[in-house]
């Protein structure tokens, strides 16, 4: 059995990537050089969730990467920036779901904060 590919028909937007780059030992931390990343499909939301100090997010929009069609398919590193249309995001959450095989995953669901 075999699980389908995103629609390419869905994957209509283009997102722009900026990795976050770890904090130094005198702090600071900036970002990569922007990425822009085709064929993912950003869907907003407005929704709540505790972080593990028990503070609220806001979580306002959810991106979809493709492993088949979204052609620079990758793992978001949390913190990182992410430009939408006219909106900056930052990455909250990054989850790979997996097909049958459970090693390489299907897509990523990004959760943007």
């Amino acid at each position: 059995m075999r699980i389908r590919p995103i629609d390419k028909r869905l994957l209509i937007h283009q997102i722009i990537y900026e990795e976050f780059e770890e904090e130094g030992p005198f702090g600071g931390g900036g970002f990569a050089q922007p990425l822009p990343i085709d064929r993912v499909r950003v869907e907003p939301s407005s929704s709540f969730r505790q972080d593990s100090n028990g503070e609220e997010i806001a979580l306002k929009a959810t991106v979809f990467l493709d492993a088949k069609n979204t052609p620079l398919f990758r793992k978001l590193k949390e913190k990182s920036k992410v430009t939408f249309g006219d909106d900056d995001y930052r990455v909250h959450q990054c989850q790979a779901l997996f097909a049958l095989d459970g090693v390489t995953p299907h897509h990523y669901e990004v959760e943007l904060q």
